[in-house]
């Protein structure tokens, strides 16, 4: 069952993250998606100048946007390696070590504005995903706003294997890389496969993110409005695709980013 799997698949995610991760560099991407950019910018005038958790920071992505928007800003990540490297770059900022499944470390309603990004909640197992939409809550003040995303279960075929091929080439040098990127894909691929599992309202499988080293979650829009709830999220939730628009077409959106009021 996943409830007795969801220490293996911790443990093969946190091994994926910090060890083939890129860490943090002057070259990392430092863009917002376009769901993103609407959400920040229909919700910047009510957070600006207030306080600002961004979990999940990673190389660093979202730091100077979330920061021009509040000073009042602290940023967090599980993984020592990304919050070290984060610092060299990001010196004068807040930026923590803190698991979400556990935020202790701040107290009740601290924040005005949390954003859980690029699916970061995605990589635990469905109980400790609860555990952090519950952390959230806690942390979040009355009447704040909450934002991240997900991957969709919604879209067709949202489990496709094999993965795609690299082209064909007779450079020698290049084919040997790609023959061995393929055997390490398909050796992450037999390794993980079997901690798979499936509900109608969610899966947590081992898809082709970095090179099938991953246990990923993906969920259904109606589950994940219904866990929100079930947490105590009152407010609406807003849905947007990964074009961006608010309730639009979802079928091909292999992400989905949600905005909820406490």
């Amino acid at each position: 069952m996943e409830l007795n799997s969801g220490n293996i698949i911790d443990q093969i995610n946190f091994r994926a993250w910090t060890q083939k991760r890129p860490l943090a560099s002057d070259g990392a991407i430092q863009t917002l998606q376009k769901p993103e950019e609407a959400i920040l910018r229909e919700i910047k005038r009510e957070v600006s100048g207030r306080r600002i958790l961004d979990i999940g920071i990673g190389t660093g992505r979202t730091i100077e946007f979330l920061r021009g928007i509040s000073r009042k800003y602290v940023g967090i990540d599980y993984s020592p390696e990304m919050i070290k490297s984060c610092r060299k770059l990001y010196p004068v900022h807040d930026l923590r070590c803190c698991d979400a499944r556990n935020m202790s470390i701040f107290k009740e309603e601290e924040f005005d504005f949390i954003l859980f990004s690029y699916n970061g909640i995605d990589y635990v197992s469905h109980q400790d995903r609860l555990q952090i939409l519950k952390e959230v809550y806690r942390v979040l003040r009355k009447g704040g706003l909450f934002a991240f995303s997900s991957h969709n279960k919604g879209v067709q075929n949202f489990n496709r294997f094999p993965f795609d091929w690299p082209p064909l080439t007779l450079n020698p040098i290049v084919l040997l890389r790609n023959i061995r990127k393929i055997g390490i894909r398909l050796l992450n691929h037999l390794n993980n496969k079997r901690f798979e599992f499936h509900t109608d309202q969610y899966s947590i499988i081992n898809d082709s993110g970095e090179n099938y080293s991953l246990m990923t979650y993906y969920i259904t829009v109606e589950e994940q409005i219904r866990q929100l709830t079930q947490i105590g999220f009152g407010g609406l939730v807003r849905v947007f695709n990964l074009e961006g628009d608010e309730d639009g077409d979802q079928s091909q959106s292999f992400w989905i980013y949600y905005l909820v009021r406490k």
